[in-house]
């Protein structure tokens, strides 16, 4: 009860509000995006967008948790949340 959450994420790449990457992006682990990725997104544990976050291009993750815009298809074998501010295309 008081232990550590299983399903706790520990981030390893953080893509900050503001900030472009114009290409494909991938992580070994865990991924927080806020700002803008103009390609397909590979991330080997959970992917978040947050609300300010933009894919244009295909996502695959194990998991993903989306607040923000995908403009591509998602992959996620695990789980796949969509906020109320999610807008996915």
């Amino acid at each position: 009860m008081f232990g550590k959450k299983e399903d706790e994420i520990k981030l390893t790449t953080l893509i900050g509000e503001g900030a472009r990457l114009g290409g494909d992006f991938s992580a070994l682990g865990s991924a927080r995006i806020d700002g803008t990725v103009g390609g397909d997104v590979e991330v080997e544990g959970t992917l978040i967008l947050g609300v300010s976050g933009r894919i244009d291009g295909n996502v695959t993750a194990d998991s993903v948790i989306i607040g923000g815009e995908v403009q591509g298809n998602i992959i996620a074998p695990k789980k796949a949340e969509l906020t109320n501010t999610a807008k996915v295309m």
